[in-house]
């Protein structure tokens, strides 16, 4: 699996030691000398296999050059510093010249012996707390030696810098209730030296070695000024602490707690407490017959992560990947978004739905990359025994399809996702609701997003992170199942282990995932560049209702802005853009390094199997997988040269792999789309721009457009692309567009891949006018439009065979809701026949405008 790459320390060429300081103490001389004894030599050949991450190398360099370097660690402890020293002296960094209170060393512990080593040049080693006992009952015994530092600082050109690090050497989270375990050896915060030392050993091969943003005090002087020193330090070592706090918990989650007592919390919450006094005012039950049933909601929805379950899932999932897939390819640049998100608090994560696999593929990336993993809300279809207790145990929280009836299960479900966010947990949610047959992301629905931002609200917690995430397939594990879906097959109830316990998938080879991040989003700054105080009091229940939804488009459109360009979704696109049969290798080729071009331009995120010499291979072994699977014929032509023919049974499968993409040319294909519909020459401005409009309203229920922006920007954006490509002209700006004649052919097949859409709609409006006998249900209309769909097809009224599917006949009946030619609730019957009309004729335009 291809994770974030990493820079082995234990593998850094050796350095030279520290120079010779004049005036340093003996216990400066020793650690020049590397002499701290028998435990670092011991310890050496483990701390060489400990991994750090190339950010933490960049900080310690940086930190070193720009100033007088202050190493500070949460807890003293006794193998954490060795291993600092260790990695300062792999990295050729200076040692520390005074370690606080260490056994390394004999420099004194007080302010006075760490002041004097920096005034020298020497870096610092010093610890924030340590374990409270008799003998020892402050914890925080490091105040003065950071007065002292800020005192110093006065006196000082150059900053001192405060490095939070730390070596997290466990994944497992501190439990609420010490043990006897605990009482003996000490606990996981502040152990004795005896669990410390078998704890590392045990662990050292998953440790994981951090360091945070440096603490600038001549910045934070400037900040404070005015202030004395006093509060100034005590400001110093909450933020240190904090940080190095949140980082723990990154990695091993929030204090872990019994599923009995997360209940009891959960039951306390102030929101559900005001609700079930409410149902109990208007008589409609008691609170103690209402906790009952709410603790028994409980016990089917909450999760109870075990961290040894995760280990287990962890191997077993390893094993099926392995034999599936080629590998997992891990965006590291996003991740590293995610990591710093974390630490400012709760983040959400917002996948994409397309298979059952997401369920797992997120949760491993996150166990590989040493983060905990998220809660996940998962359909209570996966809570079946035995795969429910383990998807529970690994993080699973249930939730039922719909909450219609039940508002309690509704204030229940509500108050848990609330307790999650405020004790710091990771939660995932797929804002689709269920997975695509399409391949392109669904509509997002509201309502798990509104419980995610409520907490912001109520003023919970200050602010939540919301990350898009795309998981994209080289080939879908549900290919066939989708496909016969789409052609009005009953949907099959299949889950994720009888998916991947099947004979069929584990001898099969599905390729590569690539799971990708985007921007995370603050709903705080969102809700501000919008004008809205998301504290504000009072009735602004509609305001919020809005935000969240502005919220769910925006978060869609990062997920699809993520979307990797596989060679699946290349070669798809390419085939699907023409209707005519065959198509010659070269051409393909060629066709697919203008569009992977125009991609890059794009600012897509582009497989690296589809840059330089690889492009030819990655596309073969795509289109064999297509072949393998009957989707398209491979037939070689007199000369040699192989033809690719896509029949109609082919043609939706593969149109689910376009349509991971298509959505990066949407905008341009409705511009192009517009000036062809309005003749192609010199049509002025107005009618190009209202006629995108037209189009954008069309497809509004297919595609989610960029709520940030106007039309006009929109619009402005697309058409210039569309000029850089010379598929369009305007000689002077606001005047009249026209195709140019060498662009003829790539405007035609941008627009072409709308096409689909216009094609699925018109046959919408046409099945209307069999209604005769009165409305029908969504069910007999879809039967209706699937039958006059497929004789369509057979005619050549319909080229497009992909049109004729279930999903588009859905999203075409929100369009016709819409466009007030069927009523928006009910059954289905003609509201203005005269809409319906004009609508055919509409779409017909466009097709004709935009067909080869």
């Amino acid at each position: 699996m291809a994770l974030a790459e990493k820079t082995a320390v234990g593998d850094a060429p050796a350095v030279s030691r520290l120079p010779s300081i004049p005036g340093e103490t003996r216990a400066l001389a020793r650690v020049e000398g590397r002499s701290a004894g028998l435990l670092e030599r011991l310890l050496a050949p483990l701390f060489k296999q400990i991994e750090v991450d190339p950010e933490a190398a960049q900080r310690l360099r940086e930190a070193h050059a720009r100033g007088v370097v202050v190493h500070t660690l949460r807890t003293r402890r006794r193998i954490d510093p060795l291993y600092i020293r260790f990695v300062l002296d792999r990295l050729g960094l200076p040692l520390p010249g005074w370690a606080h209170d260490h056994f390394s060393t004999d420099a004194p512990p007080d302010p006075e012996g760490l002041v004097g080593s920096l005034q020298h040049g020497a870096s610092a080693l010093l610890f924030l707390t340590r374990a409270r006992t008799v003998l020892n009952p402050q914890t925080a015994y490091t105040q003065p030696h950071i007065e002292a530092l800020v005192a110093l600082q006065r006196t000082m050109n150059r900053p001192i810098l405060l490095l939070p690090e730390t070596v997290l050497w466990t994944r497992r989270a501190v439990g609420l209730q010490k043990t006897l375990v605990d009482a003996i050896f000490g606990d996981r915060d502040a152990p004795g030296r005896l669990r410390e030392l078998a704890g590392f050993i045990w662990h050292h091969r998953h440790s994981r070695f951090h360091v945070g943003a440096p603490v600038d005090l001549m910045a934070v002087l400037e900040r404070e000024a005015g202030q004395p020193d006093r509060i100034i330090a005590k400001k110093v070592r909450w933020s240190i602490l904090h940080h190095l706090s949140r980082e723990e918990q990154i990695r091993t989650g929030p204090m872990t707690r019994s599923a009995a007592r997360t209940r009891q919390m959960v039951l306390k919450d102030s929101t559900l407490r005001r609700f079930m006094a409410g149902e109990t005012e208007a008589g409609r039950a008691t609170v103690h017959a209402q906790e009952e049933k709410a603790d028994q909601m409980l016990k089917a929805i909450a999760a109870d992560m075990r961290f040894g379950w995760l280990r287990v899932l962890d191997a077993i999932v390893d094993v099926i990947w392995h034999r599936i897939y080629d590998g997992i390819e891990v965006d590291p640049d996003g991740m590293a978004l995610v990591r710093r998100a974390a630490r400012r608090g709760p983040v959400v994560l917002v996948p994409s739905h397309k298979s059952h696999v997401d369920y797992l593929v997120l949760s491993q990336v996150f166990f590989k990359e040493g983060m905990m993993p998220p809660h996940i809300a998962a359909g209570d279809n996966l809570n079946f025994w035995p795969m429910g207790h383990i998807f529970r145990r690994s993080g699973a929280f249930f939730i039922r399809r719909s909450f219609k009836g039940d508002k309690l299960y509704a204030q229940v479900f509500a108050a848990y996702v609330r307790r999650l966010l405020k004790e710091g947990h990771a939660v995932e949610f797929f804002i689709e609701g269920g997975r695509s047959r399409t391949g392109k992301l669904l509509a997002p629905r509201m309502g798990m997003l509104g419980m995610c931002a409520d907490p912001v609200f109520e003023g919970a917690v200050s602010d939540v992170q919301f990350i898009p995430v795309s998981i994209s397939y080289e080939k879908l594990v549900e290919a066939r199942s989708y496909a016969r879906e789409l052609q009005g097959g009953a949907k099959r109830k299949e889950d994720v282990t009888a998916l991947l316990s099947s004979a069929q998938v584990l001898r099969s080879k599905y390729g590569r995932v690539y799971v990708d991040f985007a921007e995370p989003i603050s709903l705080r700054i969102f809700a501000a560049s919008r004008g809205v105080d998301v504290r504000a009091e009072g009735d602004n229940d509609a305001e919020r209702r809005n935000l969240v939804t502005q919220l769910g488009h925006r978060i869609v459109y990062g997920i699809n802005a993520a979307t990797r360009v596989t060679p699946t979704s290349v070669a798809a696109l390419i085939l699907l853009a023409r209707t005519r049969r065959g198509m010659a290798q070269s051409e393909l080729f060629s066709r697919a390094a203008r569009l992977v071009d125009a991609l890059t331009a794009l600012g897509a995120r582009v497989s690296p199997l589809l840059q330089g010499d690889t492009l030819q291979v990655a596309l073969r072994e795509a289109l064999g997988r297509f072949a393998q699977d009957n989707l398209l014929l491979m037939t070689p032509a007199p000369d040699g040269e192989t033809i690719y023919q896509v029949n109609d049974a082919g043609r939706r499968a593969l149109d689910y792999y376009k349509n991971n993409i298509i959505h990066y040319f949407v905008p341009h294909a409705i511009v192009a789309a517009s000036v062809l519909a309005e003749g192609g020459a010199q049509v002025p401005d107005e009618a190009v721009q209202a006629r995108a409009r037209r189009i954008s309203r069309i497809l509004k229920f297919e595609f989610s457009f960029r709520v940030d922006r106007a039309f006009e920007d929109n619009f402005s954006q697309a058409a210039t692309a569309l000029m850089k490509r010379r598929a369009l002209e305007q000689r002077d700006e606001g005047g009249p567009w026209s195709v140019t004649a060498v662009g003829r052919t790539d405007a035609r097949e941008l627009a072409g891949l709308l096409c689909v859409f216009f094609e699925a709609y018109r046959l919408a409006a046409e099945v209307l006018e069999e209604l005769h006998a009165g409305p029908v249900g969504e069910k007999k209309f879809l039967e209706l439009a699937l039958a006059r769909g497929s004789r369509q097809v057979l005619e050549g009224r319909i080229l497009r065979a992909e049109a004729s599917a279930q999903p588009l006949m859905k999203t075409a009946l929100s369009m016709l809701g819409d466009q007030g030619v069927i009523a928006k609730s009910g059954e289905i019957a003609v509201a203005d026949e005269a809409a319906r009309r004009a609508l055919i004729e509409e779409l017909t335009l466009l097709l004709e405008a935009t067909r080869e």
